[in-house]
C-alpha cells in the first residue's frame, strides 16, 4: 500500500506499506485449531473465502481511511507544531529584543540613578550652603510663597520679625513684626501682582532706620513662587549721609563767603561750579558757564597762555601751582592784575577735579607801587634805576637830579642825557639801584 506524505519545507515523499498474506493465513489456522469451535457463523465465513476477502478488503478500506485520516491529523497537527515553533521563535527573537531593550532601560536607570544621587549630593551641598548662607547674613530676610505663607527666614529677622521655627507656613499678616508696615501683607501682595520691586524706609521700635525691599521670587524656569523680603539697616548710612550733606554745606558756604574767585573743573577743564565771587569778577550769570569749558568762558576772556600753561602742568600730574602772576585787559573789567592759585582736589569721589582761584592784586598792587612811589621820591638818598637789559638809567628820584644840579648840571634832561656816557660804569649787572657817589665819583673826568 503506497500512502503520500506531505512534509513542509521538503520534497513530497510516499510511505509503502507491505503485508504478507500467507503468513497472516497459517497464523489463522493455527489459531482456529487450538481454538475451541468456530461458532456457525464464522465457519459461514471461513465457508465462503470470497466473501471473507471481500470483508478483509473492506476493514483494509477502513483501516486506509483511518491510516489517512491520521495521516492528516499529523499532518496538520505538524503543521500546527510548525506554526507553534514558528511563533516560538519569533517570540524569542521578540524576548531577545525585550531583553536587549531591558539591558539598556537597565543601564539608562543606573545612569539616571548615578545622576539623582549627583543631583541629590549638589542638592544637599546648595541645602548646606544655603543655611550656613542664611544663618551668616547680618540681613534679616523672609521668603513667603504665592500664598504669602512663610516659607524660610534667616536668625536675624526672628527678632526683628518676631518669628519662631514654628512659624513657618504661617501667613505673613498673622506676624506682629517690629516695624511700623501694618499692611505688610498688602504690600508683599503688590508685589506679587505687579512683579516689581517694592523699596520703602521703615524704622523699628529703637527708631533705626532700615529699607523695606520687596522682589518677587523667581524660579529656574523663571517662574513667580513667592516673595522674598529683605530689611536692610541704612541706619549709619543715613548718619553718613547727613555728615557729608553738612560737610558739603560748610564747604559750599565757605566757597561761597570766601571773597576770591573760585572755580572747580572736571579732568576736561569743563566748569563744574563757582561762586558768586567769580561771576561777580568776570560779569556773567551762573547759566552762562555751566558745562562749558573754561577758555569759552566770558566770550573766551579766560583763554590766556599763562593759564593754559598753568592747567596743563597740572593735568600732566602736578598737585598744585601757587602765585602765578597774569596781567590781561579784560573786556568788561579793564586791565587787571590776578594772581592764579591752582589745586588737584583729592579723593576717591573727586579724582581729577581742579580747584582754580583767581586773586585780583591790581589795587594792591597800585597801592604797593604808590607806596614804593613815595619812599622813591622822599628818600633823602640819591637812587638811579637802570634797566638790566639795555644798561639804560629807566629812573632817578627827585635827590638825585638836585645832586646832578649841585654838581654844575643846570638841567635834569641834561643830566639824564649826559648818564650815557656812564652806562659802561653804571650797569654791572648786579644791581638796579646805585648809589650817587660812586656813580658821580667814577664819572669824574
Amino acid at each position: 500500500m503506497i500512502i503520500p506524505v506531505l512534509i513542509p519545507n521538503a520534497e513530497p515523499c510516499s510511505v509503502i506499506l507491505f503485508e504478507n498474506l500467507t503468513d497472516a493465513t497459517e497464523q489463522a489456522l493455527k489459531q482456529a485449531a487450538t481454538q475451541p469451535p468456530v461458532p456457525a457463523e464464522k465457519a459461514a465465513i471461513f465457508e465462503n473465502p470470497d466473501r471473507h476477502i471481500e470483508h478483509l478488503e473492506q476493514e483494509l478500506a477502513s483501516s486506509r481511511e483511518y491510516l489517512q485520516s491520521i495521516i492528516e491529523e499529523l499532518r496538520s497537527t505538524n503543521e500546527e507544531a510548525q506554526s507553534a515553533n514558528e511563533e516560538l521563535q519569533s517570540s524569542n527573537e521578540e524576548l531577545q529584543t525585550t531583553k536587549e531593550e531591558l539591558q539598556a532601560s537597565n543601564e539608562e536607570l543606573n545612569t539616571i540613578n548615578a545622576e539623582m544621587q549627583s543631583r541629590n549630593v549638589q542638592l544637599g551641598q546648595a541645602n548646606d550652603d544655603l543655611t550656613n548662607l542664611l544663618s551668616s547674613i547680618s540681613t534679616p530676610i523672609v521668603m513667603v510663597d504665592n500664598d504669602l505663607r512663610i516659607r524660610r527666614f534667616t536668625p536675624t529677622a526672628e527678632k526683628m520679625l518676631h518669628l519662631v521655627p514654628a512659624d513657618v507656613g504661617r501667613h505673613i499678616s498673622d506676624i506682629k513684626p517690629r516695624i511700623n508696615v501694618p499692611d505688610l501683607g498688602e504690600i508683599l501682595r503688590r508685589v506679587l501682582e505687579s512683579l516689581a520691586v517694592h523699596e520703602q524706609e521703615v524704622q523699628d521700635a529703637d527708631g533705626r532706620g532700615y529699607l523695606m525691599l520687596g522682589r518677587p521670587y523667581r524660579t529656574a524656569d523663571n517662574r513667580i513662587d513667592g516673595v522674598v523680603l529683605i530689611l536692610v539697616d541704612i541706619s549709619d548710612l543715613k548718619r553718613s549721609l547727613e555728615a557729608v550733606r553738612h560737610a558739603r554745606d560748610y564747604a559750599e558756604a565757605i566757597v561761597e563767603t570766601v571773597r576770591e574767585p573760585l572755580v572747580i573743573l572736571d579732568q576736561n577743564l569743563t566748569v563744574r561750579t563757582a561762586n558768586r565771587a567769580f561771576y561777580k569778577f568776570l560779569q556773567i550769570e551762573s547759566q552762562e558757564i555751566s558745562g562749558r569749558n573754561l577758555y569759552e568762558v566770558a566770550d573766551k576772556q579766560l583763554d590766556l597762555p599763562q593759564l593754559r600753561e598753568l592747567l596743563d602742568r597740572l593735568l600732566a600730574g602736578g598737585t598744585s601751582l601757587l602765585d602765578l602772576e597774569v596781567e590781561h585787559d579784560f573786556r568788561l573789567i579793564g586791565t587787571r592784575t590776578v594772581l592764579l592759585n591752582a589745586r588737584r582736589i583729592s579723593g576717591t569721589d573727586n579724582a581729577g577735579l581742579i580747584l582754580l582761584a583767581f586773586e585780583d592784586i591790581t589795587e594792591r598792587k597800585r597801592a604797593s607801587e604808590a607806596r614804593y612811589r613815595r619812599l622813591f621820591e622822599s628818600a633823602r638818598d640819591g637812587i638811579i634805576i637802570i634797566d638790566a637789559a639795555t644798561g639804560e638809567i629807566a629812573d632817578l628820584n627827585p635827590y638825585t637830579e638836585q645832586l646832578l644840579v649841585s654838581y654844575g648840571k643846570t638841567s635834569t634832561k641834561n643830566c639824564r642825557c649826559s648818564w650815557n656816557r656812564l652806562s659802561t660804569v653804571c650797569y654791572q649787572g648786579r644791581a638796579a639801584g646805585f648809589w650817587l657817589p660812586r656813580l658821580l665819583t667814577s664819572a669824574a673826568p
